[in-house]
């Protein structure tokens, strides 16, 4: 059967800027990934975080909840330091049960959303869609 994870989901906007140390540093730098992986955590937001589990020797499942979040207020002001290109945020939800015999794909799942309460509701209904299909299978 598959259990679900713990997870958090954060906002989708960032607005805590970098502090001064952390700015000058990056300038050095000067790539825009970096830049933006830094304000993510400046802002305690996790990019991707595991999913689903499945204890299982014929089946493996990978799952994962990835947030894209944006630049706002005082983070966007800073930014353009950076040159961060500017982004709509998201939630997406991915999934995907395979055989690990014959490594086929049994079961894909992909979901974009950027409503919070959506990606909450989503989980629990497609952890029960996959208990049934791997009822199903075994």
């Amino acid at each position: 059967m598959v259990r679900i994870l713990p997870y958090k989901l954060k906002d989708l906007y960032i607005d805590k800027k970098l502090h001064v140390d952390t700015v000058t540093v990056l300038l050095k730098n000067s790539n825009p990934f970096t830049s933006y992986r830094m304000y993510c955590i400046a802002n305690d937001i996790i990019e991707r975080q595991e999913l689903f589990e499945l204890e299982d020797e014929k089946y493996s499942i990978t799952s994962s909840i990835i947030t894209k979040p944006a630049l706002h207020g005082e983070a966007k002001e800073q930014s353009f330091l950076f040159k961060i290109k500017k982004q709509t945020p998201y939630y997406k939800v991915k999934a995907t049960v395979t055989e690990n015999s014959s490594r086929l794909e049994i079961f894909r799942f992909e979901y974009t959303t950027s409503n919070q309460k959506e990606i909450y509701n989503l989980i629990p209904k497609l952890q029960n869609k996959i208990n049934k299909l791997w009822i199903v299978k075994n």
